[in-house]
Parts: C-alpha cells; structure tokens; sequence
C-alpha cells in the first residue's frame, strides 16, 4: 500500500530536515553557501510533518468507522501512547540535568505535554518534533466525534456541533486541512475517477509540483503565511499527488513496494520519536 511507503518516507524526510537544519544553525550558521545550500532540501524535509497529516486523515477516518467508542479509543492510545511516554520521561530527565530547554522544566509544560492540551496551555510539547502528535490526537477526537454523530449515532444536532467544533479548530489552527485533506481523499477513493490526463502522467507532475512548491520556504501554517503565493499550491499539489499515490498500480507503489520502505513505513513512528536523539548524534560528528 503506497500510504505504507509514505509513512516511512515522511519519518526520514523529517530526520534528513534535521540534520541539516540542526548543522545548518548550530555548527556551519556562518557558512552561507551551505546554509543557502541546504535550503531546499530543508524546507522539503520538514514537509514530510504535513505529509504525516495527510496519511493520518486517510487511514483514521476508515478506522474511526469501524470501531466502536472504546475500541478506537484502546486502539489509537496503544498505538500512540506507550513509546511517547517512555520517551517523553526519557527527556524529562534528561531536560532536567541538562536545562536545555529551560520553559520545558516547568510543571505546567510537563503535564500539558503529556496530556496532549500544550496546544491550550500555551507551552511547547515534550521532545523537539513531538509537537505534531498533539495535533493528531486533538484530529483524532474531532474525527471520532464527527463520524459517532453521523454514522454511529445519527443525531442532526450532535453531528453539528461536532462539524462545528471542527470547523472551529481548523480555523485557529489552518495547518489542520492536511487532515481533512487525507479524510477527503478516503472518501473520494470509493468511486473511480476519469482524469483528462494518464493517471501516472498526473502523478508525476503533481509530484514534481510538490517538490518545487514545498522546497520553496517553511511554514508555520498561520493564515499570514497564505499571503505567500506559494502556499496553497503546495497545499493543492500534495492532494492532488497522494490522491493519485494511493490508487492501485501507482508509480508511488510500485516504487515503495520493496522490503526497505515496508519496514521503515512499520518503525515510522518510532523513528519518528527516536530520531532527534540520533540526529543530536549526528551533529557531533559534523562538529
């Protein structure tokens, strides 16, 4: 399944966008050619967060259709959980001793880290990239709520507000619509679609688009970043690629269907907690 693949191509995506982003301002800030160098290749990489985004709405929303209340609760916190707490001590401790993110020593920033509401409380989630997964959780709890109310348990007034709550988080935080984007492109993979173009053709050059567009600069996802020409087409080009990604017989799953990308989609997540103290590592070696 090309979303597999993605997975494990957005965790090191994100890893690659560290270690160069952390040499780029911690060891070589004075070299401009490379800074300038790695511009590109940076912006790109943390893309792979948003890329997160899109592959989460796309395989939650089926999952939150299936399951009950409380088997999708059990499932998504087994799921999340365990590692991020284990880890999340393991930083504490370490943050601890070291003081190397003096606001993260506080009470207030441990206990909202761990409970996902940072977002609320206004401080930073625990470990440096950890900062997404309260965006999934909060995704998941609107996503649930949405489907309990207009499949589980029609009720008209329930599911409103449920839209609404939604409707309202999206608003405050717009890099959310990577979600609903994934969501969208489940829903729409229930019926064939006829293209102008050859699928694979379109594949390529919305790939190609989201390339060029999602190199061009990091976003930050406030809505005075959309006044950046570049933004929605990055936003549109990665639909519009992962929509043709997921369809069988894809150039995206052939190329992902292989033992490497099967395995790195598997320990995504764990890569994806674990990396920043392996690219700490790394940038020793650089320095």
């Amino acid at each position: 399944m090309a979303a597999h693949g993605l997975r494990g191509l957005a965790a090191m995506m994100v890893l690659l966008a560290h270690i160069l982003g952390g040499t780029a301002k911690h060891i070589y800030a004075q070299n401009d050619a490379y800074v300038q160098g790695i511009a590109g290749a940076w912006a790109l990489g943390t893309f792979g967060v948003e890329l997160f985004f899109i592959i989460s709405g796309y395989v939650i929303l089926p999952s939150a259709m299936r399951y009950g209340a409380q088997q999708f609760a059990l499932r998504r916190f087994l799921r999340l959980y365990p590692l991020f707490f284990v880890l999340s001590l393991l930083f504490i401790v370490l943050n601890a001793i070291t003081n190397a993110y003096p606001a993260l020593n506080s009470t207030k920033a441990v206990i909202s880290g761990l409970l996902f509401i940072n977002l609320f409380t206004g401080t930073e989630q625990l470990t440096p990239n950890a900062w997404s997964l309260t965006y999934e959780v909060i995704f998941y709890l609107l996503m649930y709520g949405i489907v309990y109310f207009t499949v589980h348990h029609r009720n008209r007034a329930g599911a409103a507000v449920a839209i609404l709550v939604g409707l309202s988080f999206l608003l405050t935080h717009p890099i959310a619509i990577y979600f609903v984007i994934g969501a969208a492109i489940r829903l729409a993979s229930a019926r064939p679609w006829r293209w102008p173009i050859p699928a694979r053709g379109l594949e390529l050059a919305s790939l190609i688009a989201m390339i060029a567009f999602a190199s061009r600069g990091h976003f930050e996802y406030s809505w005075s970043d959309f006044a950046d020409p570049v933004l929605v087409p990055i936003i549109l080009s990665a639909g519009l690629y992962f929509h043709c990604a997921v369809q069988p017989g894809s150039l995206t799953a052939r190329a992902l269907d292989n033992p490497l990308f099967r395995y790195l989609g598997t320990v995504s997540y764990s890569l994806y907690l674990v990396h920043p103290y392996s690219y700490y590592g790394i940038r020793r070696i650089f320095d």
